[in-house]
């Protein structure tokens, strides 16, 4: 898994700021949270990751639980790693 050390660090640290915080705080607590993620959640990651060429994102949500999409960029194709 690409840089599994360091995003296992980030969905970790995502949960322990979920299980602090708890849910139901307005948005500029998490920054954008919604309801759930969507396939245009994941669209704009996609646009993200070509435009700046990375190889790896996170799409982290902050709902009623945290839910985590990773997206690897391999020369422009776009894996999921769930």
């Amino acid at each position: 898994m690409l840089y599994e050390e360091l995003t296992s660090t980030i969905i970790h640290a995502a949960h322990e700021v979920h299980n602090i915080l708890g849910f139901g705080f307005l948005e500029a607590v998490y920054g954008k949270a919604v309801v759930e993620l969507r396939k245009e959640h994941e669209w704009q990651l996609i646009n993200y990751l070509a435009a700046s060429d990375k190889k790896l994102g996170l799409l982290i949500n902050f709902g009623h639980s945290v839910q985590v999409r990773r997206k690897i960029n391999t020369n422009g194709d776009y894996i999921d790693e769930d």
